[in-house]
C-alpha cells in the first residue's frame, strides 16, 4: 500500500483541493513550532514538507481504507492516521522518505490538539466575561489576588466543563479593563453601554497571546498587560473576521503592547501573533 505519491498524482491534487484551507493552516503550524525550537531557518521548507505528507497519508489511507477522511480536524483523522502508524509496512516506508511521515503524524496530532483547544478556550472566553460582568469591580470578591509585575511560571490546567484548560485569574482582567478606562483599545470611540455591575462602560477581556496559545510558554501569559479590552463587536471580530482584518486590528494591539512583553519573558513577534489567529 505505501508507494511514492508525486505531487502530480490524480488523488494527491483532489485531497489537497479538499482540505486546502487546513493545508495551508497545518503549514503555518508547523512553520510556528519550527521556529519556536529554535533548529531551522524560515526557508527549510520542513513546514511545507509536513503539509505535503500530510496530504500523501491521506491518499493512502484512502487507497487502504477505501474512503475518505471528512471532517480532517478531529479525532478521526488522528486515529486514522496513528494506525497508518501502526502498520507493519510502515516502518519501511518512514526510513524511504527520511522520517517525514512519522514526524508528520506526530505533528498533525499536536495541531490537532492546539485546534480543539482553541475552541475550547473561545467557550470558555465567552463564560469567563459573563462571569466577570455579573460582579461589581471589587478584588476582594476575587481574593486579592496579586498582579503579576514579571515572569511567573503558568500554571496547571484545571478541569471545566469544557474540557482541561489553563485558568485565567479575574484581577488581571479587571485590571487590564481599569488601565484602559474601560473603553475599546482598538477604538476608543466604539461606545457600547453602561453596565449595571459597576456603572463603567461595558468592554470585555481578551488575551491578547490568546490562552489556546499558553502550552508555548512556560511563564504565563494571564498578565493585565497581555490582556485588551475590546468592545463586544470587535471581541468577536477578532475571533471571527477574515483574516485581513484580524491583521489590521491586530497591529493596533500589538504595537501597544509589545514592550511590555520582555518583561515578563515572554518572546513574541507580530507574525507569530497573527499564526495563532490564523
Amino acid at each position: 500500500m505505501f508507494r511514492k505519491i508525486p505531487a502530480t498524482d490524480a488523488k494527491y491534487i483532489k485531497l489537497k483541493e479538499k482540505y486546502q484551507y487546513t493545508y495551508n493552516d497545518f503549514q503555518k503550524f508547523a512553520q510556528h513550532l519550527t521556529d519556536q525550537a529554535g533548529r531551522s531557518l524560515k526557508s527549510s521548507g520542513k513546514a511545507s514538507s509536513y503539509a505535503r505528507y500530510l496530504i500523501k497519508l491521506l491518499v493512502l489511507i484512502e487507497e487502504e481504507d477505501g474512503d475518505i477522511i471528512n471532517e480532517l480536524v478531529s479525532n478521526e483523522s488522528v486515529i486514522r492516521l496513528q494506525d497508518l502508524g501502526r502498520h507493519k509496512n510502515f516502518e519501511v516506508y518512514n526510513k524511504d522518505e527520511a522520517r517525514f511521515p512519522s514526524a508528520t503524524i506526530r505533528c498533525f496530532v499536536e495541531y490537532v490538539n492546539y485546534k480543539y483547544n482553541e475552541k475550547t478556550e473561545q467557550l470558555i472566553d465567552i463564560e469567563f466575561n459573563n462571569k466577570l460582568n455579573e460582579v461589581k469591580e471589587n478584588r476582594s470578591y476575587y481574593g486579592s489576588s496579586e498582579l503579576i509585575q514579571g515572569p511567573r511560571p503558568r500554571k496547571e490546567k484545571e478541569m471545566s466543563r469544557y474540557g482541561a484548560s489553563y485558568p485565567r485569574n479575574p484581577t488581571e482582567s479587571i485590571e487590564a479593563k481599569r488601565r484602559n478606562n474601560w473603553t475599546c483599545e482598538v477604538d476608543v470611540s466604539h461606545v457600547t453601554f453602561q453596565s449595571a455591575s459597576d456603572n463603567n462602560p461595558y468592554v470585555e477581556a481578551h488575551h491578547l497571546i490568546p490562552m489556546a496559545a499558553q502550552d508555548f510558554y512556560e511563564n504565563t501569559i494571564d498578565f493585565a498587560d497581555n490582556i485588551v479590552a475590546l468592545c463586544p463587536n470587535c471581541h468577536r471580530k477578532i475571533h471571527h473576521a477574515i483574516e485581513e482584518e484580524k491583521r489590521d486590528m491586530l497591529m493596533i494591539l500589538f504595537n501597544k503592547h509589545k514592550a511590555m512583553y520582555p518583561s515578563y519573558e515572554i518572546e513574541i513577534d507580530f507574525d507569530t501573533l497573527c499564526a495563532y489567529y490564523s
